[in-house]
């Protein structure tokens, strides 16, 4: 008797299961980030191990009600005091000092605001041109440096940094247009190193004093 009940209940969640998939959707748009793909399946993501790690993500992120599971977890933990990881993007049309209007994307979020970095090809197009055209002009013996630096949103959780463009990407393409005489300056990786300081203002792109340092 006792194992006919342990083979209905296991039975039922079975049906539970396959029946929360198949309510279930993209649910990860509450997430600001893209649902997970399924994994091609070959011999090397099957013995790696990624077969079977993509598949559980490709899952999950498939379950029916999966937002409202989500939404009463946030509640849940809001009632024990625990602040809620979401953010605010705000549109803005700023001013940048010619009159001129130049519309930006800013992030609200852990006390801090944030710009959010948009990729536009003809920008690094112009830059890299821009830096060329001095180390075609200027005498040999003057040495030029490019050192581009990426704003604070970059080094946040994945959650926050994935909404922009990836200014790691950005910084890459850049310089691989740049003359070989330009020399290039990798602050990425160093101020990557220390994202546990205080290297950026809460409500500025800038960096600080230390950060600059």
């Amino acid at each position: 008797m006792k194992s006919k009940v342990i083979s209905i209940t296991f039975l039922l969640l079975l049906l539970a299961s396959v029946g929360l998939l198949i309510y279930g959707n993209d649910g990860t748009n509450n997430e600001n980030r893209t649902a997970a793909t399924m994994p091609p399946i070959n011999a090397q993501t099957v013995f790696s191990g990624e077969f079977a790690s993509g598949t559980e993500g490709y899952i999950n992120d498939r379950i029916g009600f999966r937002n409202d599971m989500i939404d009463i977890s946030k509640q849940i933990s809001s009632l024990k005091g625990i602040p809620s990881p979401d953010g605010k993007i705000v549109r803005a049309n700023m001013d940048i000092g010619t009159g001129a209007k130049q519309g930006s994307d800013i992030l609200v979020v852990n006390n801090k605001i944030m710009e959010m970095f948009s990729k536009k090809a003809n920008y690094a197009d112009e830059y890299a041109a821009a830096i060329n055209s001095y180390a075609k002009k200027l005498d040999e013996n003057i040495k030029l440096y490019a050192m581009l630096v990426p704003t604070q949103l970059e080094f946040e959780d994945p959650i926050y940094s994935n909404l922009e463009d990836s200014q790691k990407d950005a910084i890459d393409e850049i310089y691989s247009k740049l003359d070989k005489r330009v020399e290039t300056v990798n602050v990425y990786d160093t101020l990557k190193s220390h994202m546990g300081e205080y290297i950026y203002f809460r409500t500025d792109h800038h960096w600080t004093m230390l950060g600059a340092y």
